[in-house]
């Protein structure tokens, strides 16, 4: 038996969305709370086939580190919710995936005894990333043949 490809994500979901866009060779996404660039990633697997697409990181050290690994990507450093402006992020340290908008789960990440620092963001709605990303992808990228995370 075949062992699938190396998979960037927690649940092999990068192998399953191969599956489904199986014999196409470009493509792009939309990927929402992109976590770190390559480590638990959703969308490195496709990126690394030449695909491309919008990160949406709202942790401004894990979008640097975006744009510094796959400069292809538009990186927004951003939330997003049901209305723009800007909220409070309680980043975790060294558990950027236990980051959260939720003040009673920052709170018990500190009784773990992490580290959480209050930092206000930018927010937008999704229909303004959409708008955003129709002026950074081809459109014959971003039609039947992408996906958004």
């Amino acid at each position: 038996m075949n062992a699938p490809p190396l998979s960037y994500a927690q649940n092999l979901e990068d192998y399953h969305l191969s599956l489904a866009f199986a014999g196409q060779s470009t493509g792009a996404y939309i990927d929402i709370g992109g976590g770190h660039p390559v480590a638990g990633s959703v969308s490195f697997w496709f990126y690394e086939r030449g695909w491309q697409g919008v990160v949406v990181e709202p942790q401004e050290t894990l979008a640097a580190l975006h744009r510094q690994v796959r400069p292809r990507d538009t990186v927004v450093t951003s939330l997003i919710g049901r209305e723009s402006g800007s909220a409070t992020l309680y980043v975790v340290e060294r558990l950027h995936a236990l980051t959260t908008t939720v003040e009673a789960y920052a709170d018990n990440a500190r009784n773990f005894g992490a580290g959480v620092r209050p930092v206000t963001v930018p927010a937008m709605t999704l229909a303004e990333l959409y708008a955003l990303r129709a002026g950074h992808m081809p459109e014959s990228q971003g039609g039947a043949g992408g996906f958004y995370l």
